[in-house]
């Protein structure tokens, strides 16, 4: 009888958990049009070629917009 009431209580406390840190990512506020910058990070190796590849191929400056790119 008490493991169904901690089970219960468990689950509930992790399903609001969950619903209230879905939400908190979410905003209506539209971004006021600043430019910013923008760093990524990576070794430059073949283990780390997806900022490589995003780089050299302006993946990253379109998904960005206007802001600027700063490799590192």
């Amino acid at each position: 009888m008490k493991n169904s009431k901690v089970f219960k209580f468990s689950t509930a406390l992790l399903l609001g958990i969950s619903i209230i840190g879905t939400f908190s990512g979410c905003s209506s506020k539209e971004p006021k049009g600043e430019a910013v910058n923008v760093r990524v990070g990576y070794f430059p190796n073949i283990t780390h070629s997806q900022p490589l590849v995003g780089r050299d191929q302006g993946t990253f400056q379109k998904a960005i917009g206007s802001s600027r790119l700063e490799t590192i």
